[in-house]
């Protein structure tokens, strides 16, 4: 299923790749989205010799990408220099020119992979410790993002149903059956923070010094 990501968003990751790819000073910076069977690019960096465009996509399992390993493995992968890696060379970037090539695996809420983010060079690049810390920061940002992406979901899908609550205590009971506080509910359920007051009823009840 495609991912809809809100504009707001999708300009933070715009921004991500092009800072990464002026930062690693590479061709190309991706945001990649699986959608069983296809891999698609999600996230394409502005940068001059770019071969990726944003909709581009073909059939992941079995195309011998350096994604699909990484997505399959969920780790990690640098290759130097694919034209001199026997296990590469006949990978299907090369003929765009792409040699060099550092990525990590996406991850959703439940564990399930999104896609990767990658960069990928046209000559032999063993890439920086720096620019993997960097790597795996960017990660972290867009891995946030798409938590919360998915409360926001869930939020939405609560209000459009019936939210059952209890008449008397007022708690409200969860897909799983399980009951909680209204504002235990909120924290764990949408991306608000909660601050407490009094409304103008109760101010008036219980501090009427200060009405």
């Amino acid at each position: 299923m495609r991912l809809d990501v809100d504009p707001a968003i999708r300009t933070k990751w715009q921004a991500l790749l092009d800072s990464l790819a002026e930062l690693a000073r590479v061709p190309a910076a991706l945001i990649m989205h699986v959608q069983d069977p296809h891999i698609e690019v999600y996230g394409s960096s502005r940068s001059d010799g770019n071969p990726y465009s944003v909709g581009d996509r073909e059939e992941w399992q079995g195309s011998g990408l350096y994604c699909e390993w990484v997505i399959k493995n969920r780790r990690e992968l640098l290759v130097s220099n694919a034209v001199d890696e026997p296990d590469w060379a006949d990978n299907p970037d090369i003929k765009l020119g792409m040699v060099a090539y550092l990525g990590f695996p996406i991850c959703q809420p439940g564990g399930e992979v999104f896609g990767t983010l990658c960069i990928l060079d046209s000559q032999a690049n063993s890439f920086s410790p720096l620019i993997e810390r960097v790597m795996l920061n960017y990660r972290e940002m867009l891995e946030a993002h798409l938590l919360l992406l998915d409360q926001r979901r869930r939020l939405m899908r609560t209000l459009q149903g019936i939210l059952p609550i209890c008449s008397v205590c007022k708690k409200i009971r969860d897909e799983e059956n399980n009951w909680h506080h209204l504002e235990d509910y909120l924290v764990q359920h949408t991306a608000a923070e909660l601050s407490h007051g009094l409304c103008p009823v109760c101010l008036e009840q219980f501090m009427p010094d200060l009405t």
